[in-house]
This record gives structure tokens, C-alpha cells and sequence, in this order.
């Protein structure tokens, strides 16, 4: 069930918590390492929202806006947040929240989205009941949620970035088996490899987030991952891939 976006007014306690944040501004200023002109900048973004969210996430937000970390998440709808974070199965939440932060003031175009592929809903069940690919189904839902954040993005203008879809090998718990989505010699790696090459050439215009995955319980296979993401590969050699469905 979709959770419902909606906002609170603020409480007595949260109103005294923003007090104490507006009164000790030039101290969380030099935290950050700018004025506090640029602070009031950063505030400025969140509208009137700013006045509904605890002290505490809008310190937590100015003190990541100053030092360049992003924290991507899908927040409650009485937190003003710029980074958020949703799958290809749960894109319909993105458009209330964009309404709901424009008509508090939130600056929409300031915001950052990341659209998750949605793999641990994908494939996170038993062996024998997934299959080894992803199927025409999981592509229609992939495709039509990208499509969604274009049309949102035309209208709230923020930026927004796409996860390739991957083959994980952390599962062994749910599958009741090791490398469910090995074929043979063909490992979780060489398939997430070539759906990187395969992604990126059917949409040049989208800002690709490429997965470095790796084998279960080897963590030095992610640095040989890394650079294979690094070494240029030309059309020629992304193979066309199949979207039927075939059972290990």
C-alpha cells in the first residue's frame, strides 16, 4: 500500500527547537565553513517548510549541503529533504511529494533525485522462483517509471539520476542457494557488465548510476568491477540482450 504524503503544522516544541537553530546560526555557520548569508541561502530552498521539519534534520541538511555530502532517502512528509531516493516500484510517490514540497516553497529545482532499480524486490525470493533474467515485465515497469521522472522532471526541473539494473550475489539466504544468477561460468559480474554497456546505449540522455557489484563474500572483485566500468567499450560490443525469461 502507497504510504500518503502529507504535512503537519509545526508543534510547540518543534517551533522552540527552529528558535535555537535561528539563534545559534553563526555558530553552525563556522561548522560549515561558510557565512551565514550562505546559510540563509541553503535555508531558502526549504520554503516554508523549514518551519515544519525538527531543528535537528534542518541542522543535519545545512551541515550536509556545506561539505558536499548527499544523503538520498525517501523522507515522511514533514521533512524537507533535496536528495530522495525511490525505486521503479514506488515512483508514484515522487509526483505528491514534488506537489506537496512546491506548494510549501521548497525550491523544486534544487532537488536531486535517484531512481533505484528495485532489485532486492526483484530478486530477493527463493531460487526456484525467480527467473534468471530480468523479464518483458520488470522492463515495461523499468521504462515506464523512467518515463514518469522525465515527465516530472519537466515540470519541477530537478536532476535526476537512474540505477542500471544488476545481478547481486549477496543472496544466498532467500535463494537457499549460492550464485543464483550465475549461467555457468558466467557470473553475476559478467552479466551486470554487460547490462551496464547494454543501458547506457539505449539512452544516452540519461544520467546512468552503474553498479559495481561484485561476489559474494569477495570484496577485492569490486576494485576489478571498477575498472572494468573505467575501460571505454565500443557499440560493437554490447551485446543485444533477451528479455524472455529462463529458469536456472
Amino acid at each position: 500500500m502507497a504510504r500518503e504524503v502529507s504535512a503537519t503544522l509545526p508543534s510547540a516544541s518543534r517551533r522552540v527547537s527552529l528558535a535555537k537553530l535561528v539563534i545559534g546560526r553563526e555558530r553552525l555557520a563556522e561548522e560549515c565553513g561558510v557565512s551565514v548569508k550562505t546559510l540563509y541561502k541553503y535555508l531558502n530552498t526549504l520554503g516554508s517548510y523549514v518551519s515544519l521539519a525538527p531543528a535537528e534534520v534542518i541542522e543535519a541538511f545545512l551541515l550536509m549541503k556545506c561539505r558536499g555530502i548527499h544523503f538520498y532517502t525517501f523522507p515522511p512528509g514533514d521533512t524537507p529533504w533535496l536528495w530522495l531516493l525511490v525505486n521503479v516500484f514506488t515512483v508514484d510517490l515522487l509526483a505528491d511529494l514534488l506537489e506537496l514540497y512546491r506548494s510549501l516553497g521548497i525550491k523544486t529545482y534544487a532537488i536531486s533525485v535517484i531512481v533505484d532499480s528495485g532489485v532486492d524486490r526483484y530478486w530477493r525470493k527463493p531460487c526456484s522462483a525467480i527467473h534468471a533474467d530480468y523479464t518483458e515485465d520488470y522492463w515495461n515497469t523499468f521504462w515506464s517509471a523512467v518515463d514518469k521522472v522525465k515527465i516530472l522532471r519537466k515540470e519541477f526541473g530537478f536532476f535526476y539520476e537512474v540505477v542500471v539494473p544488476d545481478y547481486v550475489d549477496d543472496y544466498s539466504s532467500a535463494w537457499g542457494k549460492k550464485h543464483c544468477l550465475w549461467i555457468d561460468n558466467y557470473t553475476n559480474i559478467d552479466r551486470t557488465l554487460e547490462n551496464v554497456f547494454y543501458m547506457i546505449e539505449q539512452d544516452k540522455n540519461i544520467k546512468w548510476l552503474d553498479t559495481c557489484t561484485g561476489l559474494r563474500r569477495c570484496t577485492r572483485k569490486y576494485s576489478e568491477v571498477y575498472r572494468s566500468l573505467r575501460k571505454p567499450r565500443s557499440p560493437q560490443e554490447v551485446q543485444d540482450r533477451s528479455c524472455q525469461p529462463v529458469h536456472l
